[in-house]
């Protein structure tokens, strides 16, 4: 009975296509000291705006919903790699570079699970492909951000990302926890869709905790891990998060997390997503309401989170975030959001 319930299994898996391991590939697509150096630097920026040791800046994390074709995601670096330069005196500029998805179907698996955009499923090649993008994107001067999806991934394309995202989907998980608590990067933790921060500031608690854990090691082995617990831990919210719609419930929790781990300024804002339910309001609405409240004196807000493309893109209705911007668009948002900051220091 054992051994017929075992074959039966085992149908279920119809295929079995090794990996490489973590260790393997970043043999194979090596970062190069510069580029070592611009992750560093990120990661360090980041760190000083979360516990207030510049607290005259603003992070801005911009760029694509999700990477499918490198090109492109290379000629937006290129234009961003000069604005981020331009305005470095007040802002410290991060490229959106999510080569995973949590969205299914042919052409929505992200780069790393789905990188011919037809359902095949490559792995290999979609991991391979995302580190050699994100190796590019560093060596061009831009800092790299990205959700964090699998749990596996990160030890293949950790050491290139300067931060990042658990989203709302995936906030209460355990293992997406673990895996904050151990990534020498700062990680926010997305609030969900109707306001609420209690299961992200649970998660941060959790994150910022010593952990012991079953994960994969850098040479492959499936190991027992131990994590020192993530220091560098903060919540996103999205647009509820400025005027009457972000409430006094909110407000404290964000403040006691913030206390808890010694940040000083705890939120970031995701200016494409909205509370379930609220008002319609695009991108630009949403960042000039936080720079509003910057200028009257907010101080708990580290950076704000775009969207964008090369070339503007609406979504289907009804659709729970925002048209994705242009290029241009997000250039002259972008140096408003520098100006504001400049008059509000």
């Amino acid at each position: 009975m054992r051994e017929a319930f075992e074959s039966r299994v085992r149908e279920r898996l119809r295929d079995v296509e090794p990996l490489p391991s973590p260790e393997a590939l970043r043999r194979s697509v090596q970062a190069p000291a510069r580029t070592a150096a611009i992750v560093q630097h990120g990661r360090r920026a980041l760190r000083d705006l979360l516990h207030g040791e510049d607290d005259r800046r603003l992070a801005v994390i911009v760029g694509p919903r999700s990477l499918h074709d490198p090109a492109l995601a290379l000629e937006y670096a290129s234009r961003l790699r000069q604005l981020a330069q331009s305005l470095a005196g007040d802002l410290v500029i991060l490229m959106r570079t999510d080569v995973e998805s949590s969205g299914g179907g042919p052409g929505r698996g992200g780069l790393v699970r789905d990188p011919d955009g037809d359902g095949s499923g490559n792995v290999a090649r979609g991991l391979r492909m995302a580190r050699v993008l994100l190796r590019d994107v560093n060596a061009l001067g831009v800092p790299c951000a990205a959700e964090l999806v699998d749990p596996l991934v990160p030890g293949y394309l950790g050491d290139l990302l300067a931060w990042g995202g658990i989203g709302a989907e995936i906030v209460s998980s355990p293992v997406h926890g673990q895996l904050a608590s151990g990534m020498e990067f700062p990680v926010g933790f997305h609030g969900a869709d109707d306001g609420s921060l209690d299961a992200a500031c649970q998660a941060l608690r959790d994150a910022a905790r010593p952990k012991r854990f079953p994960g994969l090691a850098q040479d492959g082995q499936f190991a027992v891990l131990e994590s020192s617990g993530n220091p560098d831990l903060h919540l996103v919210v999205g647009g509820a998060a400025c005027g009457t719609d972000y409430g006094a419930h909110e407000v404290e929790l964000a403040a006691a997390c913030a206390a808890e781990v010694g940040l000083a300024r705890p939120l970031m804002l995701d200016c494409s997503r909205e509370r379930a339910g609220a008002p319609p309001r695009t991108q630009a609405q949403v960042c000039r309401a936080a720079l509003q409240e910057l200028r009257e004196g907010r101080r708990d807000i580290a950076g704000l989170m775009l969207e964008s493309e090369l070339e503007e893109q609406q979504r289907p209705l009804p659709a729970a975030r925002d048209a994705c911007m242009g290029w241009n668009e997000s250039a002259d948002l972008i140096c408003e959001i520098a100006e504001a900051v400049k008059l509000a220091s």
